[in-house]
C-alpha cells in the first residue's frame, strides 16, 4: 500500500493527514505543541483512536526517539555522531 502525507498549511501545531492511493484519510499524525522534546501522536482516522507514537528521549546527548505502537515500545531511533559524511564502507 502506499501512502501520501500532507501537511496543514495553517496550525499551531504540525499536524498531517496521511492518504491512501484512493485519495482517502487513512491516518492523522499530530505533534503537541506544549512538551518537552516532541511528541507525536498517530491516529486511526476512522476510529479516532491512537495507533501509535513517537516521543523524544530527554537528556541526551544525541537525540533519540521511541515508537510506541498500541502502547507497546517498538523501538527507538538514535542519531549518531560523525565527523564526516557518506557510507561507512570506507570508500
Amino acid at each position: 500500500m502506499k501512502l501520501l502525507i500532507k501537511q496543514r498549511a495553517f496550525s499551531l501545531t504540525d499536524s498531517y493527514y496521511v492518504y491512501d492511493e484512493t485519495g482517502e484519510v487513512r491516518y492523522e499524525v499530530k505533534d503537541e505543541f506544549f512538551s518537552l522534546g516532541h511528541q507525536i501522536h498517530v491516529y486511526d482516522s476512522r476510529s479516532g483512536e491512537e495507533i501509535g507514537a513517537i516521543h523524544q528521549k530527554l537528556f541526551t546527548f544525541m537525540p533519540e526517539f521511541e515508537i510506541v505502537v498500541n502502547g507497546e515500545l517498538k523501538g527507538s531511533i538514535r542519531k549518531e555522531f560523525s565527523f564526516f559524511i557518506g557510507d561507512r564502507t570506507g570508500k
